[in-house]
């Protein structure tokens, strides 16, 4: 272990803040975990306040095994150290550490939309979204339990629209009935089947799903949303990608309309999601 970084990085805080938590919660020392790792105190001082470059592989293995945390906890130790590695403008880097700005701005442009449309290629979308289905999310992509649970609560809120006069519709991947996610288990898993399943019974509301049987047209590489004819928030695979302009919110329409045209219907969409639960096939 060398250098430390010329500047902060907010996700290097975190990871360091995660560090000395669980160092703490298993009442070690500074300088036992020190002598553990073979550096200086100095060094898991300047680690845990985020002021050490980041970690190289074998590094960050040697400090969790002298950690000795429990498996969760040494996944998301590992999540936050590779997120600490992004460009701070990257979508993984502002989901994580802009979170609640993130959910705020969401629910903004949610609330006076008549429209939403939404593509999901892994995952549910997250206004069909259970709390504990979008806890386990949280913690898949590094957040402590405690900020998962606030983060999914935000979540939670963002779906009273559901019931209000807007339109939405929904086009997702098979994958995320098979799919589990960070702490969730089967029945987290049937649980949010079985909610999105009776969510599709309102009127206002259609969900459907691409099958690999059916083909996925090429364009579904990635998720975005749409609001209304004005606005798309799409991910790429180290970006997020925000749009006003009136010829791009189109093309991405298009891109929509062949999704949806490629998915099962409404019905045979249902009916998919109460056999995936049915046959306890989750998994």
């Amino acid at each position: 272990m060398a250098s430390e970084p010329g500047g902060l990085n907010p996700a290097l805080i975190h990871f360091g803040a995660m560090v000395r938590s669980v160092r703490l919660h298993s009442r070690m020392r500074g300088e036992d975990l020190a002598r553990a790792v073979h550096v200086s105190q100095a060094t898991i001082s300047k680690i845990e306040t985020g002021k050490y470059r980041i970690l190289e592989p074998t590094e960050l293995k040697q400090l969790i095994l002298a950690l000795a945390c429990d498996d969760v906890t040494g996944h998301q130790l590992r999540q936050q150290w590779s997120l600490a590695q992004l460009d701070p403008s990257s979508f993984s880097f502002m989901v994580n550490h802009g979170a609640d700005t993130v959910q705020r701005r969401l629910a903004s442009l949610e609330a006076t939309a008549h429209e939403i449309f939404t593509y999901e290629c892994a995952v549910f979308p997250g206004l069909l979204q259970t709390r504990p289905y979008a806890e386990a999310l949280f913690v898949d992509i590094g957040h402590s339990p405690n900020a998962a649970t606030r983060l999914a609560q935000a979540r939670m809120e963002r779906q009273y629209i559901l019931s209000q006069p807007k339109r939405f519709t929904f086009v997702m991947s098979e994958a995320a009935l098979y799919s589990l996610h960070g702490t969730a288990d089967k029945q987290v898993l049937a649980d949010q089947i079985s909610h999105a399943t009776r969510l599709s019974w309102q009127r206002n509301i259609e969900i459907r799903i691409l099958t690999a049987r059916r083909g996925v047209p090429s364009v579904a590489a990635n998720p975005f949303m749409i609001i209304d004819s004005r606005y798309v928030s799409a991910e790429a695979a180290i970006s997020e990608q925000e749009t006003t302009n009136t010829v791009e919110v189109i093309e991405y329409h298009n891109v929509f309309r062949r999704l949806y045209e490629a998915a099962l219907d409404r019905e045979a969409s249902r009916e998919l999601m109460e056999s995936a639960v049915k046959d306890g096939d989750t998994q």
